[in-house]
């Protein structure tokens, strides 16, 4: 049984990585298209690149942490004999 529970948790991180390098990719390309759009500073511009990154780090650890706790709630199977 040890062996599905496992492959659960494998499973939801090999999840939470892919979902989080997308999305702090795409935040920070978001951010990087919206610095070069509105600012003209250097410090402006990495702030906003920063921001994206951040926001797109945000989501991930809050959908992460959700998949986790739908994980942990789930009560067990009762073994057949």
């Amino acid at each position: 049984m040890s062996g599905s529970s496992e492959l659960k948790v494998a499973e939801k991180w090999d999840h939470a990585i892919e979902l989080g390098v997308k999305r702090i990719g795409y935040g920070g390309l978001g951010g990087c298209a919206a610095a070069l759009i509105l600012f003209r500073s250097s410090r402006m511009r990495a702030g906003v690149v920063g921001l994206g990154i951040g926001l797109g780090l945000g989501i991930t650890y809050a959908e992460t942490k959700r998949d986790f706790e739908t994980l942990s709630i789930e009560p067990p199977l009762a073994e057949s004999q």
